[in-house]
């Protein structure tokens, strides 16, 4: 069976949504207590939770986390969605919310006069 291409909108959508669970996952004030959380359930003398601080970000206010490298990992996740059912409203509308809250979180610093 032979697959076609998504729409280049629905590629740009879904890049869209990336980015922004990506800043999600690595920076955002908001998710910083889940971050939190997650990095201190894996054993600090574990390699996977030297791995995990350098891609989510510690567990204070100011270590970030990697955006670069957590966003291959949800790439991944999001890439087969977009190709097999990227126009489905099940996804396509939770898609759509993620890249409009990173657009205006892109174009929000803009001067507008």
């Amino acid at each position: 069976m032979i697959v076609s291409m998504p729409p280049a909108w629905v590629l740009l959508v879904y890049a869209l949504a990336v980015a922004r669970l990506t800043g999600l996952a690595t920076t955002d004030k908001i998710t910083q207590p889940l971050r939190a959380a997650l990095v201190s359930r894996v054993n600090p003398h574990n390699r996977l939770h030297r791995g995990l601080v350098y891609v989510v970000g510690g567990v204070n206010d100011d270590a970030d986390g990697c955006p670069w490298c957590a966003s291959i990992w949800i790439a991944a996740a999001v890439a087969p969605i977009a190709w097999l059912w990227g126009t489905n409203p099940w996804f396509a509308i939770p898609a759509l919310l993620l890249a409009f809250s990173q657009a205006t979180g892109m174009t929000a610093h803009i001067n507008r006069g």
